[in-house]
């Protein structure tokens, strides 16, 4: 029983997010480096883009939070609590990384592993001469996350 159809469109994302948070959770647990979390964590993220509904789940999340404030609250704080886990592993990977670089990065990542969903998963066949995007976007955002931390001659 929801007042709205924005509160009844939040309740399901918040339910889909809280499910793709646990199976990452379960996903990095036993990770014996940090870096090790990252990689199963970006794994896991790719091989969503696979599952019908979780695809479902993120078009319905992103239709819905331009117009819904209910849902726009929903992808905020999942989105933020996704960049402050990344965040946190790669500051333990460089101890050196300040917190907004970790941010940025971590933000990076994510843009990097969502972006891919637009060309992979659920019965989408691969495009002609996007073979092996997969791995590669793999190899990007963990090469990312290897990067020592800029210092601030780099930074200009």
């Amino acid at each position: 029983y929801f007042p709205t159809r924005a509160s009844l469109l939040a309740a399901v994302c918040s339910a889909y997010a809280a499910r793709w948070s646990a199976g990452a959770d379960a996903a990095v647990a036993g990770a014996p480096t940090e870096r090790e979390a990252i990689a199963r964590l970006i794994d896991y993220w790719l091989d969503s883009h696979d599952h019908e509904d979780i695809r479902i789940f993120w078009q319905v999340l992103a239709l819905t939070s331009y117009d819904e404030l209910d849902a726009q609250e929903v992808q905020r704080r999942h989105d933020d609590d996704l960049i402050r886990s990344v965040a946190t592993r790669l500051r333990a990977m460089h101890p050196d990384l300040g917190q907004s670089e970790a941010a940025r990065r971590a933000a990076i990542i994510s843009s990097l592993v969502d972006g891919a969903g637009l060309f992979l998963g659920a019965g989408r066949p691969a495009r002609r001469g996007l073979r092996g995007l997969r791995a590669d976007v793999r190899t990007t955002a963990l090469a990312l996350a290897d990067a020592p931390p800029e210092t601030p001659a780099r930074r200009r």
